[in-house]
């Protein structure tokens, strides 16, 4: 799907007055043919006529997210099928998958963790899905594309501001129907209890069939852009407290930690035999000091 929507992307650097205001060239290096652009007022214009000529091709009911990268990695891989699992069969760890989300539900008796797609919930997380996160916010996308978070592997990580290098942006389509790909709001189908997704304007979307392990195909547009203080991010609202609530705040993450839901992620990767951290683990996030 992707690359029949890559003319847009090289007709629109082809414009030769924004050209005149701002660095906008069509980058194909690297196997993955972009839009470079360091004014973020011409990718939020670029990314609006790009969600219009989506809904142009496959109409109205079309969903429009958005994710945002530190790292232009291969494909668009959700959580589960990465290494340390990506040579295990499918089958096999959306198996994990659906045994997590049944323990998860018998452990935290409460109606929110009853309903539909848990686990497209318990992406956000920080538990490896079928699932791939994504936002329909800009903004957040730019957030993720800006900023590192470590320690990897750690239930507490650092945000910190990336000084140099580039962000990557992916804009990608989903309607269950034409695109092959499945998206939910997670604002609509879960509680506001649940509330990093929200803070987030978190979605999740997954593919079916073949295109299971990768959604590089429901990818229709990519942005590169410089690092620098125009895409600088201040404020609260631009914190790691408000995109990822502590505790306190959001009632779902203390649930999952009271009721050790890491422990239970470990049990069924035990039971199945499936590599230590292959669902994943909690994590919260922090401003570095």
């Amino acid at each position: 799907m992707g690359n029949s929507f890559d003319h847009i992307a090289k007709k629109f650097a082809a414009r030769q007055l924004l050209r005149k205001k701002v660095a906008l060239e069509f980058r194909e290096t690297h196997n993955r043919p972009r839009l470079y652009c360091d004014e973020p007022a011409i990718v939020a214009r670029f990314a609006s006529h790009l969600r219009q000529e989506v809904i142009d091709h496959f109409g109205a009911g079309t969903r429009f997210v958005m994710r945002g990268q530190a790292e232009n990695y291969p494909g668009m891989v959700p959580g589960l099928f990465r290494p340390p699992t990506n040579a295990i069969d499918p089958k096999l760890l959306a198996k994990g998958e659906a045994q997590f989300e049944k323990a998860i539900r018998k452990q935290v008796r409460l109606g929110r963790f009853q309903r539909p797609h848990l686990a497209a919930l318990l992406q956000h997380y920080g538990y490896r899905t079928t699932w791939l996160d994504v936002v329909d916010n800009l903004w957040t996308a730019v957030w993720f594309a800006t900023h590192s978070m470590e320690p990897p592997g750690k239930r507490v990580r650092h945000a910190t501001p990336r000084p140099k290098g580039s962000g990557w942006l992916y804009f990608l389509a989903a309607d269950g129907q034409n695109t092959g790909c499945t998206a939910i709001d997670l604002r609509e189908t879960h509680h506001g209890l649940s509330l990093r997704p929200h803070a987030q304007s978190g979605w999740s979307i997954r593919a079916s069939g073949i295109a299971l392990t990768d959604l590089n195909n429901s990818v229709v547009g990519c942005v590169e852009f410089p690092l620098g203080d125009r895409w600088a991010f201040g404020g609260h609202l631009g914190s790691s407290e408000f995109l990822f609530p502590p505790e306190g705040l959001d009632d779902t993450l203390k649930r999952l930690i009271e009721k050790r839901g890491d422990e239970i992620a470990a049990n069924v990767e035990t039971h199945l035999a499936l590599p230590k951290g292959a669902l994943g683990r909690l994590y919260m996030v922090q401003d570095k000091a």
